[in-house]
């Protein structure tokens, strides 16, 4: 007993080994638990002690980190956080999952829940922290918080009107907990009005449609639910509409099923229809009663995908036998030809092409096609329109053929005035030459010759003047030169 009381006086006489002695207890606990700790003292505070965890999260290092304040090591993003969690320690003696934010030595920063215990010894007060780092839980909250965002605005800017609602024991029976904007324009209410007001008893005024509408709820509520069902409401504005509601039932965390719809204006969707249904008939009437000739092709196929009666005619092959038939099959072009073809036309950078196609007795006819690209039914087709160019090139090759006599008849013309008068001369002075030296027969040979070609070049003339057609001859170096023979008349 006397021993023991001789070494607690010792202990007490060295003040510095009791302090080392407490420390080292605290600092066993810091190293040892899970979380990413520190120790300091409340006063300053100096840190004392990090645990691995710390300094990995911290990326520091322990040489810098113990002795130093914390404020020194600018840990805390916000020092009024750290100001409050030492305040609380210094009140409450602990704190408990402050929200903070924390910044790491390499310059990055992380949301961080920081708690704190007070831990006092005979002679000194300390704090051993820990860190839990909720980065992740952060972006979920953030991603959740943008999903709903995102999920806001799609809801709230449909084209369609999109309401969610559950029943309720007192009038009106329905409250709605959404209600877009479209929701408005269908009905001219507000989400307010109308679980003030009532849904029933707004747009279904009419007793008997209103219970009717009763009933339909009733049977949904029970699995039933609308699948684009047209009904008629009427608006605030005393308006009536016909709208297509589709409806399903969502269960909440209480097990209260909502029923959520989605409803269209219907009054819109059967103009259209109208107006799509005439369109169709204007265009089968145009392309049925058409006397011009008209196929529909795939441009990804080559498959001719309709022809019109009179296309049926000009090729001569019945309806089944044409639209089963792909256009390679009339047109003598290679399959790469055509595809390089179809993509001028698919792409609209050209219209009107000059093909040969061949009919079902084996002709082979020239042909104007003028193609383009056509959107039917989602699938883009080229819509080509097919003119035979049989008389169209025969009148051209008359009118070149015209155009090139008519230029021949005044190149001849041109010729045998430039060429008559020295002609004449010739001939004029053969004359002259033949009655000086009639007597010589050396004149009268050469005046022989001279009057035989002067007679040839007469007819050269003559038939130049005559010119009715224009025929060709090959002549040296296959060269096509003017046939006056069969050229004249």
């Amino acid at each position: 007993m006397a021993q023991a009381s001789k070494n607690k006086d010792k202990e007490s006489a060295n003040p510095a080994q009791v302090k080392k002695k407490n420390q080292d207890k605290l600092k066993k606990f810091v190293q040892y638990t899970p979380d990413i700790a520190f120790l300091c003292s409340l006063r300053n505070p100096v840190m004392l002690d990090v645990n691995d965890l710390f300094i990995e999260f911290s990326a520091d290092s322990k040489k810098n980190i113990i002795g130093n304040t914390l404020r020194k090591l600018g840990y805390w993003y916000n020092e009024q956080d750290w100001l409050d969690f030492l305040q609380k320690i210094k009140i409450t003696g602990h704190c408990l999952n402050q929200e903070t934010i924390f910044n790491a030595s390499d310059g990055r920063r992380y949301p961080v829940y920081i708690s704190g215990r007070l831990i006092k010894t005979q002679n000194e007060s300390y704090i051993i922290t820990t860190l839990r780092d909720i980065s992740g839980r952060k972006d979920l909250e953030e991603a959740f918080r943008k999903q709903s965002e995102l999920s806001s605005k799609v809801i709230e800017t449909a084209a369609e009107g999109i309401c969610m609602c559950h029943a309720i024991e007192d009038f009106p029976f329905v409250c709605f907990t959404i209600w877009n904007q479209s929701m408005v324009r269908l009905t001219g209410y507000e989400m307010d009005q109308i679980n003030r007001l009532g849904w029933y008893q707004t747009v279904y005024p009419d007793p008997d449609y209103q219970k009717k509408a009763r009933d339909r709820m009733l049977r949904m509520r029970l699995g039933d639910n609308l699948k684009a069902e047209e009904w008629e409401i009427v608006r605030a504005d005393g308006g009536k509409k016909i709208v297509r509601i589709s409806t399903s039932t969502v269960m909440d965390a209480d097990g209260t099923p909502h029923s959520l719809a989605i409803i269209q204006d219907a009054t819109k969707f059967r103009d259209l229809t109208r107006a799509l249904r005439e369109s169709q008939t204007h265009y089968q009437a145009l392309f049925e009663k058409s006397p011009a000739v008209i196929l529909l092709i795939d441009p990804q196929t080559s498959e001719i995908i309709d022809a019109n009666p009179s296309a049926c005619t000009f090729y001569g092959y019945d309806h089944a036998g044409l639209t089963s038939m792909l256009i390679s099959d009339i047109n003598i072009l290679t399959a790469d030809e055509i595809e390089h073809e179809m993509g001028k036309a698919k792409s609209a950078s050209q219209n009107h092409f000059a093909f040969k196609h061949r009919l079902a007795n084996g002709e082979v006819k020239a042909v104007d096609v003028y193609s383009g690209p056509i959107v039917m039914e989602g699938k883009e087709l080229l819509y080509s329109v097919v003119i035979d160019a049989t008389e169209r090139q025969e009148a051209q090759r008359n009118l070149m053929e015209k155009e090139r006599l008519m230029a021949a008849i005044k190149t001849a013309g041109a010729v045998c005035h430039e060429f008559n008068q020295p002609l004449q001369v010739i001939v004029t002075h053969a004359e002259l030459m033949f009655e000086k030296y009639e007597n010589s027969p050396e004149v009268l040979k050469d005046y022989a010759v001279y009057q035989k070609e002067a007679i040839k070049m007469a007819g050269i003339t003559h038939r130049l003047q005559n010119l009715t057609q224009f025929k060709t001859k090959t002549y040296i170096n296959d060269v096509e030169i003017l046939d006056l023979v069969k050229s004249s008349n």
